[in-house]
Parts: structure tokens; sequence; C-alpha cells
């Protein structure tokens, strides 16, 4: 009869935890969000990317993504999967043909909103967002290890940054890795990644 309190406290405060993820993965998305359609409307200036789909050009991560999976780029959406890739694409030229797969389909060159500094510069203003404004995460937390890899890649530049890539996607939970705004940066550097290794 005893452990029933304790199951139940243990319920209460396993709840309490799962909700603190989920409004800390709303704000986050939410700030994302914001930034990239500031971004949308400062870069998208000439007249292709102007008229392009709005649904393409907020979801462009989300398309790439499924261009890398139909292609056989990434076997599945997963952490194994994606370290798995940021080996495969040292090769020059791998992801060529989905590179230009992807600019035929979306109609616009991406490069406006897959732009290396303007993502770099949501995910760490948006995890600074979370731990300084709003207090929401701490120094403990998994997102502040990602914002310093993220410097330790901007230091080096693209020097060895594919190892600090993998360590950022180990440094995700898995069931963060499963939402797509986690998988935006990685999506980037593997963009960047191709663009720059043909």
């Amino acid at each position: 009869m005893r452990k029933i309190p304790y199951v139940v406290i243990a319920f209460i405060l396993l709840s309490c935890k799962s909700n603190d993820n989920l409004v800390i993965d709303q704000k986050f998305e939410r700030c994302i969000n914001y930034r990239h359609s500031l971004q949308m409307d400062m870069y998208m200036t000439d007249t292709i990317s102007v008229n392009a789909n709005t649904e393409i050009k907020s979801n462009i991560f989300n398309y790439w993504e499924n261009i890398l999976l139909i292609d056989g780029h990434l076997e599945e959406v997963s952490k194994k999967a994606y370290s798995k890739l940021f080996v495969k694409i040292l090769e020059p030229g791998v992801l060529d043909s989905s590179l230009l797969k992807f600019k035929s389909e979306i109609e616009f060159d991406p490069s406006y909103l897959m732009e290396g500094y303007s993502v770099y510069i949501q995910n760490i203003g948006c995890i600074d967002y979370l731990y300084r404004h709003l207090g929401l995460i701490d120094e403990n937390d998994w997102r502040i290890k990602l914002f310093k890899i993220h410097d330790k890649i901007e230091s080096v530049g693209n020097t060895d940054s594919n190892q600090f890539i993998i360590e950022m996607i180990d440094a995700v939970p898995q069931k963060s890795f499963e939402n797509i705004i986690y998988r935006r940066q990685f999506l980037y550097y593997i963009y960047r990644t191709a663009a720059n290794t043909k």
C-alpha cells in the first residue's frame, strides 16, 4: 500500500519534466520559425525566389531531407544514419545529383535560405534565448553543449568540422532528434558540405 504514493509522486515528477521539455521545444520552434521568416523576407528578393511557393520556402529543410531519403543517401531519419552520411559526404561529388534534383524540384536556388551564417545564428540565437532570456534551460542542458560545439565548428571552419558535427548529433537525445527543428542544423551542414566538395 505504501508504494502507491511513491508511484504517484514519480509519475507526477516525470509528467512535469515531460511538459517542461514540450514547452522548451515549442519555444525553440517558435523562435526558429520566426527567425527563418525574417530571413525569408530579407533575402528572398529576386523574382524567382519571391514567386516561389511559401510552403516550400518555409519547409526548405524538410524538402532537402526528403531528397536525401529518396536518393538513398539517408537510410532513415536517425542519429546513426545522419552520422554515416557525414562520413560519406567527404567524398567529392557524392551528393551532386541530389543537389541538382533539389534545386530543380523547388525551382529556385535555396542558398539564401540555407546560408550558413543565418542558420548558425538562428540556432545559437534561439538556444541563447531559452537560456539567458527565458531561463528554461541551464548550462547542463544538451542544447548548451550544441552551443559550445557550434563555437568549435565556427572557429575551425571546414577543417575537421564533420567530427564536431558527429559530436553534435551524439549530444542530441534520440527523442529530440525526431523533431525536424533539431535536425535543421545538420541538414544545413550536409547542404554546405555537398555544395563545397564538388
